[in-house]
């Protein structure tokens, strides 16, 4: 007897969104699909049974910002035949702040925005101070002085992939903020 055969459809690398689709299709060539098992894993939890017995082919998924995970499900036919477990996943996606590409509000930009390589700073002819990046526990990574109408860049290819928060504290004592992802 054979086995049906499943699979979840493929999704993007990343998402901004809190929200996404999952698909799944099946064939059997003998008694047709029962149910559907849909699991997860994540880097922490392995093999998560989150949808069981359904017969929908999708469902919604919400999943925690800097989080990844991945998919695979397993089909059941009519008589009881139980697809055989895949040795890896059929999807993966990774939640990620949601930003623009460009952070501008007339005096500063900073972009892009998520980066990899490097991050631009140009400041406006009013804008002087201190910008800084600090990673998620508040630690401060870089920091570079903006001078009026300055175009700064920061190399940031060898920091590590995830969220960091920027800061630009003006000689006049205001305040700038913003988030930065960074993806390798």
């Amino acid at each position: 007897m054979l086995a049906p055969e499943s699979s979840i459809a493929p999704l993007p690398a990343t998402t901004h969104q809190e929200k996404v689709t999952i698909h799944w299709s099946g064939t059997d060539s003998g008694s047709g699909l029962k149910s559907y098992n849909i699991y997860l894993s994540t880097p922490d939890v392995k093999d998560s049974l989150w949808i069981a017995n359904t017969t929908d082919k999708s469902a919604e998924f919400k999943g925690e910002v800097g989080r990844t995970y991945s998919f695979y499900s397993i089909a059941v036919d009519n008589v009881g035949n139980i697809e055989t477990q895949a040795l890896s996943p059929d999807a993966e996606i990774s939640f990620l702040v949601a930003t623009d590409d460009v952070y501008s509000d007339q005096r500063l930009k900073v972009y892009p925005n998520p980066a990899s390589n490097l991050v631009h700073i140009v400041a406006a002819s009013d804008i002087s101070g201190m910008f800084s990046i600090s990673d998620l526990n508040g630690k401060e990574v870089n920091h570079v002085q903006i001078t009026e109408t300055s175009k700064n860049q920061i190399s940031i290819r060898d920091w590590p992939s995830g969220v960091y928060f920027w800061k630009l504290t003006n000689r006049s004592g205001s305040i700038i903020t913003g988030k930065l992802v960074i993806i390798h």
